[in-house]
């Protein structure tokens, strides 16, 4: 049981960081030929409040890894900003 939990505390941080690796890809793909002036998502938004939301969970549950929760809040929080649409 152990050894298994080992393995999974290796595998799963690599398996969530090519889960984001493969959306920041997609999103930076479609949004290439978009022109840079117009605005189509929250994606801004987004990772300003994923970053001050992973800042307050760090600061709550481990505050030795402020950093590593904040950076993680800007990527989620880019994701799902960059996945809503604004209406025009």
């Amino acid at each position: 049981m152990n050894s298994f939990l080992e393995i999974l505390k290796i595998i799963l941080p690599l398996g969530i960081i090519g889960g984001f690796v493969v959306l920041l890809i997609r999103i930076i793909k479609r949004n290439k030929d978009k022109s840079s002036e117009e605005k189509t998502d929250y994606m801004e938004e987004g990772l300003s409040l994923g970053m001050i939301f992973g800042a307050a969970l760090a600061s709550i549950f481990a505050r030795e890894k402020i950093g590593t929760f904040a950076a993680l809040g800007m990527v989620l929080g880019m994701a799902i900003g960059s996945a809503i649409r604004r209406k025009k």
